[in-house]
């Protein structure tokens, strides 16, 4: 079966526009890798002998798409284009030397030095693979082109580690030196492209160990340096790690808590169960207190927040910094316990200094950043006797539009830690409350979580003479929390109690 971009004629318009300029053009890259490996793939990379950027311009006029200019001087450019809820992209890239040959030896890995001739509509085209890509992808080797392709774009450091995930592919022995020996560079990359890179990471499932990957041949710390200070510091019971390894344990379940979303959404077929006994109990545990909202959490998580960064990239982000602020606030109590004191809310703002710098948008910092300031919440829902409608207006008041993020963040960072002892039934617990709280949100939404207002602030200024100021927002916070218990449900009970309160306020 062909690809989308043979099935819906994309390439065979592009040959014709390449035919009517006279100009050589090769499909190079991952378009060739993918199609050996028969998989899927939402990109074509071609290199063409001139025009590139004008070709790509000419393009986009003609498939409907849009035309994104990428580097001029480095002659690249972009045809987005859209088919139902999914994106694709046509690169268009100048040829790099004197020729095709030239152009590969300057390409990063072997699997990606490859190319046919665009013109060539054969089944089984000619491959041109002068560093042997092919033999390596049937080896299962992610090699280097040449010993100089990190110092050449250091970025290559980062796209290593995330096609090795993708591909399920090892980096070769020599290839991992090298990207050993030039870690420190990444710092040279450009934000925004370190940025998407680490987001494709966070994208594949098994981001954990992509970043214990990157973590050790040298790269995490240069790139994120916070979480640096985290190493070696630990913390009480019942956590069982460093602050540094459970933040990247975080990450790891977290991406077993999104295969329960997509399994039990029909999303996928199957669990992989390779974890501990307890560990696949408590995922059935959770499996069972998710399956009435996962239609609603896959949906959720799939969401685009900036571009094409999802909401589940960006949950894992936090994971992966949730407890960076506890690098600076341990302190020890009385008793010889570790306490880490606003972490959560210190953790924030170091998430909100990674991510500027990384130029994430400010909807994804804020969204980041609420996850991480309210990340204890839902455990300390969990440990109390009864959760009350008042209870859970609050958390989803105060959580803004992140609440199920909230929620979600909370049984990776919980789930890693409570599957021994004790802490499993603390485990369900937290699986319980996640629950409760969900139901809440996706079934009594006008109820719980944002009843229509009785009264409004026009209402308080006419009817108690109260002057426009703070003393408002606080007594219709009070009102509707009372609303939500039941205790007020007409707009003339609701008028007596905020009498009373504005009274109390003096």
């Amino acid at each position: 079966m062909g690809s989308w971009f043979e099935t819906r004629g994309i390439l065979d318009r592009v040959r014709e526009l390449l035919a009517e300029h006279s100009c050589e053009g090769y499909l190079v890259g991952g378009y060739v890798r993918d199609r050996l490996l028969g998989r899927g793939t939402h990109d074509v990379d071609l290199a063409v002998r001139r025009e590139a950027i004008g070709l790509a311009r000419e393009a986009a006029n003609r498939l409907g798409g849009a035309f994104v200019l990428l580097d001029e001087e480095r002659e690249t450019a972009r045809v987005v284009l859209r088919d139902a809820n999914e994106w694709y992209y046509l690169d268009f890239a100048g040829l790099r030397g004197d020729g095709l040959a030239a152009d590969l030896a300057r390409r990063d890995f072997t699997v990606n030095a490859m190319a046919v001739d665009a013109q060539d509509r054969s089944p089984d085209p000619e491959l041109m693979d002068p560093f042997g890509g092919r033999r390596d992808l049937e080896r299962g080797l992610l090699r280097a082109v040449s010993d100089i392709i990190f110092l050449d774009d250091p970025l290559r450091l980062l796209r290593a580690a995330r096609l090795a995930a993708e591909l399920q592919m090892t980096v070769e022995s020599h290839t991992e030196q090298l990207m050993y020996r030039a870690a420190g560079l990444i710092t040279n990359s450009s934000p925004e492209r370190a940025r998407d890179e680490l987001c494709r990471i966070l994208g594949t499932s098994g981001s954990e160990s992509s970043l214990r990957y990157l973590d050790q041949v040298g790269i995490l710390s240069p790139l994120i340096p916070e979480l640096d200070h985290l190493r070696g510091v630990e913390q009480p019971p019942p956590h069982h790690e460093d602050a540094f390894n459970h933040s990247l344990a975080t990450v790891g379940m977290l991406d077993r808590v999104f295969e329960v979303v997509r399994l039990i959404s029909g999303r996928e077929s199957q669990l992989q169960t390779e974890g501990s006994a307890p560990e696949n109990d408590m995922l059935e545990y959770l499996g069972a207190a998710l399956d009435p909202f996962s239609s609603q959490l896959s949906a959720h998580l799939e969401e685009r927040v900036v571009d094409e960064r999802s909401r589940l990239m960006l949950l894992k982000l936090a994971g992966l910094l949730h407890d960076s602020g506890k690098g600076t606030t341990g302190k020890v109590d009385g008793e010889g316990r570790i306490r880490f004191f606003g972490h959560a809310v210190e953790g924030a703002a170091v998430a909100a200094r990674v991510l500027r710098r990384l130029h994430f948008g400010s909807r994804e910092v804020r969204l980041v950043q609420m996850v991480i300031r309210h990340h204890m919440r839902p455990l300390h829902l969990a440990q109390q006797e009864r959760i009350t409608r008042r209870a859970i207006h609050r958390f989803f008041r105060d959580t803004g539009g992140a609440g199920v993020d909230v929620l979600l963040h909370s049984l990776g960072d919980n789930l890693v830690t409570r599957q021994r002892g004790d802490a499993v039934v603390q485990g369900r617990e937290v699986c319980d409350t996640v629950g409760l709280l969900l139901r809440a949100y996706y079934e009594e939404y006008a109820e719980v979580i944002q009843p229509p207002p009785l009264i409004s602030g026009r209402d308080l200024i006419s009817h108690c003479g109260v002057k426009p100021g703070p003393a408002i927002g606080r007594v219709l916070r009070e009102v509707q929390e009372a609303q939500v218990a039941g205790e007020v449900r007409t707009r003339e009970e609701a008028l007596r109690l905020a009498g009373t309160l504005l009274a109390e306020g003096e």
